[in-house]
């Protein structure tokens, strides 16, 4: 599926207002190791479980994105 195609289905789950959608803008903590930068949002503990699945390269059931959006932008959007 193309990104695009996943950002549309992502913005008709949140205008159904789908509880399958989670989406958090708490951030806990960020770091930068070797020129790599983390950052580490709170969500609730079976995304998390998922979160570590997938950076395993497992299986699991949530696909856990992360969306940095510019206030500037979006604010020509409200």
């Amino acid at each position: 599926m193309e990104k695009n195609n996943i950002l549309n289905a992502i913005a008709r789950m949140a205008a159904d207002d789908n509880k399958k959608l989670q989406m958090s803008a708490t951030v806990t903590e960020t770091h930068t190791l070797d020129k790599v930068c983390g950052v580490m949002f709170r969500t609730d503990k079976e995304t998390a479980k998922d979160a570590s699945l997938q950076a395993l390269g497992l299986p699991n059931d949530n696909i856990c994105v992360a969306f940095f959006i510019d206030r500037k932008e979006l604010e020509k959007y409200k």
